[in-house]
């Protein structure tokens, strides 16, 4: 498969929260993940994602490692 290779930058959020960024180099440039873990459902829910974060991928299973260190042929 592909080799995943990023960068991981730590940001804080309020109400105690952290956003894990994650920068993606190689063939995966220029994606960009941004992660967040609550510590509790209700704080899930009720999250407003700062106006950086882009489109919501939390269902899609084409961000997943997984997935993303499938090689692809190129036509």
């Amino acid at each position: 498969g592909r080799l995943i290779q990023k960068k991981r930058y730590l940001i804080p959020l309020d109400h105690n929260l952290t956003s894990e960024l994650d920068q993606f180099e190689g063939e995966l440039a220029p994606l960009l993940l941004a992660e967040v873990e609550f510590p509790d459902e209700n704080s899930a829910n009720t999250f407003t994602p700062p106006s950086w974060f882009g489109e919501d991928v939390t269902f899609s299973n084409q961000y997943h490692n997984s997935t993303l260190s499938q090689s692809y042929e190129k036509d």
